[in-house]
């Protein structure tokens, strides 16, 4: 709730500055009291402190949003967290005024405004990923408080980011995975703009409006709010909490074209040296489209300036060639402008969520449900959807495969509405061969690995290999086998084929594994034992537990995996071929078990996933099959240490 509170205060993080600004809490906002007596207790708590009272204001005229709480202190555990104050905001066009500091102790108030002296932090937790937000946190930790102690803190920050022009958009959760006494929101706003409204999980009866000489005023008060079980396995293209939301817009064609003018190029783009670095001169018009794309993904590194204005505005594709950086927007612009000046005018920057894919008309239209931006390239009847910051693609921009966000607002004129992406990515998927070979039950077994990997699976792993040596990836894929063999050592060094024109990548391992046998008692005797695993197969799926859901259940669709192993044993073992199969709304999963040769045996799985979400009542027989799928996994097989017996030895599953 720390992260969701601060996310609605400071909707768009920043100040003026770093100095602390105190005044007394402006005449507009409500007097909401702290609540002394709650009906929950110290065991109805997590974590030993909790949000008593959260109080939103907002006077969207003078563009303040007045932030008020009360963190009550239950147990010794809580007093770390709560004795904490932390906010953000971001210096380029917004300023802090602080209100009140109280310390609530056994029902009598202490005044400690006058102690508050922040620390001004650098809030850069992106840089690794490119990202420079300009944000600044402030950070005090409060001296002298207790178990039973109730903090009450006010401030308002002033400010909104004018990128986004006369845009207001709020969202404003109304419930806590910790309970709540007392939630409050009160929004001021101007009579002479329409604006919309609505309220998830709450009676609408309840949001009281109200029309005042100058303004017009929507408030809405919930108290005695048990606490919000989340549940860590639903889509993210849910909002699992009720909320409240309060926004100026209501079309995706307002969106659009604030997007438009947003995108626009005020001035002609000299992006010639582009063209002399990359072009040759003779290509067709599908290989230009590929060589650029392959410039911006590639030859434009990813740094994003997310500062100001600069959070939303794109660089001009003439200065992001210059500085050879830039960010989802840059690129995406940068590419539809090479686009155009080879004559392609089809080429539009396209808004998504990374957050709420399809999910992102679940609220009302708004510019600030999107935090990514991607290309939708129509080329001769047909749409491609193009990512510019991807990098290590390989294969034709017709087959390039980018996460699939569901729906996009292709930013282009006259658009009023969002796109389905309707992705169906047929190419990325594993497939894996292994062969174990044993001569004997005393020398090491012989196993390797061939993994053929496509699409966005061997993109992945270029991506991996950019950032780590061979020697360290071949550490990381031998780690995966050692839980079965302990004893497993690298045989051969690790070689890659990587076929960049169709977008496919060939690992091949090779490992020895000393006393792999072991033995073991058996119903007549001494046994030699091994047990075999498909340990790639692991990274797909997992044990479950099949607990009651109440949300859907996101799967990591798209996702294909084949494997074939070939196992040659010291001596020849008759066994019952063995087939499974499960199939529900979730996956599709097989496997089988042959006898190739007298003393070779092959074990071949296939497992899909085959949609991108099921239902709380699907997720029951999901849950029920994997379980019993990786029940199944395990292979046993035996031989008895007197040699004389007879060919039919036992293998287990």
């Amino acid at each position: 709730m720390r992260a969701l509170l601060l996310f609605i205060a400071v909707l768009s993080f920043s100040a003026y500055g770093q100095k602390l600004e105190f005044k007394p809490i402006p005449e507009w906002v409500k007097p909401i009291d702290p609540v002394i007596e709650s009906k929950f207790n110290k065991y109805d708590i997590n974590n030993g402190s909790y949000y008593s009272v959260i109080d939103y204001q907002i006077h969207l005229d003078l563009e303040a949003d007045y932030t008020h709480f009360a963190t009550k202190i239950t147990s010794n555990a809580g007093i770390t967290e709560a004795s904490e104050l932390t906010f953000s905001y971001d210096t380029n066009y917004q300023r802090v005024e602080f209100h009140t500091l109280t310390v609530w102790r056994k029902g009598k108030p202490i005044d400690r405004i006058k102690e508050l002296e922040f620390e001004f932090l650098s809030n850069e937790q992106n840089l690794d990923q490119g990202i420079y937000t300009g944000a600044v946190t402030a950070y005090k930790i409060l001296e002298d408080i207790r178990e039973g102690d109730i903090i009450e803190f006010a401030y308002t920050i002033v400010g909104d980011n004018p990128i986004y022009n006369d845009q207001r958009f709020r969202l404003l959760p109304l419930e806590n995975t910790n309970p709540l006494d007392h939630i409050h929101i009160n929004i001021l706003y101007p009579k002479n703009q329409e604006f919309y409204m609505g309220c998830q999980g709450c009676d609408e009866k309840k949001i009281i409006k109200t029309e005042h000489t100058d303004y017009n005023q929507v408030e809405l008060s919930r108290t005695d709010l048990e606490a919000k079980e989340l549940e860590e396995s639903s889509p993210n293209w849910i909002i699992p909490y009720d909320y409240f939301y309060f926004s100026s817009t209501n079309s995706w064609k307002e969106i659009n074209d604030w997007a438009v003018d947003v995108f626009s190029l005020k001035n002609q783009q000299d992006l010639q040296s582009v063209f002399d670095e990359v072009l040759i001169g003779n290509e067709t018009d599908e290989e230009k489209i590929d060589k650029l794309l392959d410039f911006v993904q590639n030859d434009i590194r990813y740094m994003g300036i997310e500062s100001g204005i600069g959070s939303i505005k794109p660089f001009s594709p003439e200065k992001v060639v210059k500085q050879r950086f830039g960010d989802c927007k840059d690129k995406s612009l940068l590419f539809v402008e090479l686009m155009r000046q080879i004559g392609i005018t089809t080429a539009y920057p396209a808004l998504v969520s990374a957050n709420m894919w399809h999910g992102v008309d679940s609220i009302t239209p708004t510019g600030y449900s999107f935090d990514h931006v991607i290309v939708c390239l129509d080329y001769k009847g047909d749409r491609y959807w193009i990512d510019p910051t991807m990098t290590n693609q390989g294969g034709s921009f017709k087959q390039k495969m980018i996460t699939n966000f569901g729906l996009a607002l292709p930013i282009s004129e006259g658009n009023e509405s969002l796109s389905e992406m309707n992705i169906n990515d047929t190419i990325s998927r594993t497939y894996v061969e292994e062969h174990l070979e044993s001569n004997s039950f005393q020398d090491p077994i012989k196993l390797t690995v061939t993994s053929t990997l496509y699409g966005m699976n061997a993109e992945y792993f270029r991506s991996i290999l950019e950032y780590y040596s061979l020697k360290e990836a071949s550490e990381q894929l031998k780690g995966l086998y050692t839980n079965l063999f302990p004893t497993i050592m690298v045989s051969e060094r690790i070689k890659i084929i990587d076929d960049l024109d169709s977008n496919k990548m060939v690992i091949v391992e090779q490992y020895e594994i000393p006393n792999a046998w072991r033995e073991d008692d058996g119903i007549i005797g001494k046994v030699h034992l091994i047990q075999y695993e498909p340990i790639p197969l692991y990274g797909y799926v997992s044990y479950l537990t099949c607990e009651k859901k109440e949300l859907p259940v996101q799967l990591g669709y798209p996702s294909k995996y084949d494997q074939k192993t070939s196992i040659t044993l010291p001596k020849d073992l008759a066994i019952m071929e063995k087939n499974d199969e499960y199939e529900n709304e979730g996956f599709l999963y097989s496997s089988k078990m042959i006898e190739k040769s007298g003393n070779e045996i092959e074990l071949k799985y296939h497992y899909e996933i085959k949609q991108s979400s099921i239902t709380p009542k699907e997720y029951q027989q999901f849950c029920l099959d994997m379980n019993a799928l990786l029940y199944d996994l395990p292979v046993k097989i035996t031989f008895s240490k007197d040699f004389n017996q007879p060919k039919g030895r036992k293998i287990n599953r």
